[in-house]
This record gives C-alpha cells, sequence and structure tokens, in this order.
C-alpha cells in the first residue's frame, strides 16, 4: 500500500512557527542610511575584481568572490570562472618577502 503524498505547503496556518508577513510597506524605511551601510560600503570597495590566478575579471558568470570574516580580518573565497583557480583572498597590511637571487 502506498502513502498519501505529502503536501508541498503548510494548509494549517495556526502552526506555532507560522508568521504572517506584514501587509503594508508603508512603515518601513525603503531608501536613506541604515545601520549596515559602513560595511556594505567596504564589501564594495575590498571585494576583488580580478582573479589573482589569470587577472580575469571576476564579473562573468561562474565567477564569485564572497565575503567572509575570520575574526577581525575580512577574507574573500574567490572562483573564476576562466581558469578555475579558487582559493582565499586577504588584505594585508605588511608583507615581508624575499627577492630570488639575480644570476
Amino acid at each position: 500500500m502506498r502513502a498519501a503524498p505529502v503536501p508541498a505547503h503548510r494548509r494549517e496556518p495556526a502552526w506555532s512557527n507560522h508568521v504572517e508577513v506584514p501587509a503594508p510597506v508603508a512603515d518601513r524605511r525603503l531608501s536613506g542610511e541604515h545601520w549596515w551601510d559602513p560595511d556594505r560600503i567596504a564589501h564594495a570597495r575590498d571585494a576583488p575584481r580580478f582573479c589573482p590566478a589569470c587577472g580575469g575579471g571576476l564579473d562573468g558568470p561562474g565567477s564569485i568572490a564572497v565575503e567572509y570574516w575570520e575574526g577581525e580580518r575580512r577574507v574573500y573565497h574567490v572562483r573564476c570562472d576562466a581558469c578555475r583557480w579558487s582559493g582565499d583572498v586577504a588584505k594585508v597590511d605588511r608583507m615581508i618577502g624575499h627577492e630570488a637571487p639575480h644570476g
């Protein structure tokens, strides 16, 4: 005997986790300053625009730069569709490197 199919949506609005969506949007602020604006602006400013491996643009389909945080450190996970590279990109304040010997 087959079980009855489960409905794809809830039919009973009296469930304990049911929340009515507010109807009017009149009380909501849709423009102007918001508390998240400084972070949004920093994200748009700091997000990588080009692949660190091939230099291709990250604005095409299949490429992405997603921001996440490690404590106070802002990191972008990047995937380039052009060269299939993926990795993390982070802004550094100071870097000490070495120079290859000249020969």
